[in-house]
């Protein structure tokens, strides 16, 4: 099936409302109300971000449409994102205190590096930057989930706008931040690490760790492990700021704590999706990680932290609601 510029175009503008949009306003990480306080800025980061996470979210979407790639590369490519992200454009990584690491600047810290922290982040990027986004334009595009959308041109397109994002805002936190600056060799590490990540997701085949469930009753199981993620993503957090349990726990076994219960969540995803005929599976599992991520941030509206934030909480429901709908109709085409 040719797909149309129209369609191109739909699609494009679906993962650029998802992304930044989950990991960055919904998640009340961007306060809503600086729109209205300083809207030039507002605009301008907003600019920033749809640069960065989409054209991102886009590439490695492509990239596993091109070469017939499976989920787990597109999670292991989202590390990758998240390890430039933070390690290159914002230095994040490397940060001693402030925000936004807080105490994980020092618990954890070896060699320059903010290991539960870059752990931790890597993850959230490569779940809520990139993944769930994905996941949501395949049910909302079911017939083209394994089609490529961009052609040359468009992937080159999108290629330079991603490193002039990286470049640009990598100069301007050198000039402008506290943030310290990384060495050559900071560079290079981060750099190499995430080449690695992408190379690993190139050579692994489709059906690496496939989704193996039959079609039945597992989407209540599925929602409820959606709703899991956020929660054990921030127990990174919460873990090394309580003062009666870091001096317990180590941050390696922080990280293991984590691996463990990530692995436990996937193992779960992998034998409980099906392998086809799985778009309402996929929209309950997508559905409960928006879940616990607008509960998180309604407390922040309540609390006047994140003012306005109710409105992109309003917004995704009602596209929820739209994509349920989507979701329960039978596709035109079977790949």
């Amino acid at each position: 099936m040719k797909i149309g510029f129209t369609t191109k175009v739909k699609f494009v503008l679906a993962l650029a409302i998802a992304t930044p949009g989950i990991p960055e306003y919904l998640s009340g990480s961007w306060n809503l109300s600086l729109l209205f306080s300083h809207p030039v800025n507002f605009l301008a980061f907003l600019l920033f971000n749809l640069g960065l996470y989409t054209s991102g979210a886009i590439l490695i979407r492509e990239f596993a449409a091109r070469f017939n790639k499976g989920w787990f590369s597109i999670f292991l490519m989202g590390c990758a994102y998240g390890i430039v992200e933070e390690a290159i454009a914002l230095h994040t990584f490397f940060q001693v205190t402030g925000s936004p690491v807080g105490f994980l600047g020092t618990y954890g810290r070896f060699i320059g590096v903010d290991w539960v922290w870059a752990f931790g982040l890597a993850i959230f990027h490569a779940v809520f930057s990139i993944t769930l986004p994905i996941l949501l334009i395949s049910i909302a595009y079911p017939d083209y989930s394994n089609k490529k959308i961009l052609g040359k041109s468009g992937v080159a397109f999108f290629m330079v706008i991603y490193g002039l994002m990286v470049i640009v805002l990598n100069f301007i936190i050198n000039h402008t931040s506290a943030r310290p600056v990384p060495t050559y060799p900071d560079y290079l590490f981060s750099t190499v690490i995430a080449l690695i990540l992408v190379v690993i997701a190139y050579f692994l085949p489709r059906d690496f760790l496939h989704f193996r469930g039959r079609t039945g009753n597992s989407t209540l199981i599925l929602y409820f492990i959606g709703l899991l993620i956020y929660p054990v993503y921030n127990l990174f957090a919460f873990i090394p700021v309580n003062a009666a349990i870091v001096t317990r726990i180590s941050p390696i076994l922080d990280i293991l704590i984590h691996l463990i219960l990530f692995g436990l969540m996937g193992a779960g995803i992998i034998y409980l999706m099906p392998s086809k005929d799985n778009k309402i599976q996929k929209f309950a599992l997508a559905a409960g990680a928006l879940t616990s991520l607008m509960y998180v941030s309604l407390k922040y509206e309540l609390n006047g932290t994140a003012p306005f934030i109710i409105i992109l909480i309003l917004i995704a429901i009602a596209l929820l609601y739209r994509l349920w709908i989507i979701a329960n109709k039978p596709d035109l085409e079977r790949t």
